[in-house]
């Protein structure tokens, strides 16, 4: 496991599945990979899918100097540091300074026109029980709400101007597939103009 500080340590499991009809992420994600990709007798899902040992080889194999000797570094004290230049202010670059870059601007896609008082802008949070894109549970205790995670919170001033009352508003699919970031592709879920109906 990784967590937020790039600092690699192993992890255990210690609650029984909530279901036997549960299947882990590796498995998913192998499931998908071999329903849509031509097969590939270098990328062996199903012994991935076994033995997770044989991945972090294969990981240390593709990126031996930072993931050297994986399995047993995962396990010290601490576990081990993934090398972050950045981290150590070592730029990488042909200035051997930090290049900031930045966007033309917020307003990319002409099919999303913000225009008119009832076009708000609309932000991810992150969350507790979430990693990423993983939701774990629909409990956010940061915020006080709990059994779900399709909630729009909004501004106190912008619920009373627009007329809707706490607990009114869905949060449908706000985010087209087409609205990505140029250079990387993800999803820019950072700022979209959206409208709340309800």
């Amino acid at each position: 496991m990784e967590d937020s500080l790039a600092c690699i340590h192993g992890s255990r499991g210690v609650r029984a599945p909530a279901s036997r009809h549960l299947i882990s992420e590796i498995r998913l994600v192998a499931e998908i990979a071999k329903a849509t990709l031509e097969p590939n007798p270098r990328v062996p899902w199903d012994a991935w899918v076994a033995d997770y040992s044989r991945i972090r080889a294969a990981i240390g194999e593709t990126y031996p100097d930072i993931f050297h000797d994986y399995e047993r570094r995962m396990w010290q004290p601490g576990g081990f540091h993934r090398a972050l230049p950045a981290r150590e202010r070592v730029w990488q670059t042909d200035t051997g300074r930090a290049n900031l870059v930045t966007p033309r601007a917020l307003e990319e896609d002409p099919d999303m026109p913000e225009v008119g008082r009832d076009v708000l802008r609309m932000m991810t949070l992150r969350s507790n029980d979430q990693f990423n894109t993983t939701v774990y549970g629909y409990h956010d205790r940061f915020r006080g709400i709990d059994g779900t995670r399709m909630v729009v919170l909004m501004n106190r001033d912008d619920i009373d101007r627009l007329g809707f009352a706490e607990g009114h508003s869905e949060a449908n699919a706000l985010l087209p597939l087409w609205h990505y970031a140029e250079g990387s592709k993800t999803p820019a879920a950072k700022s979209i103009p959206v409208r709340i109906n309800a």
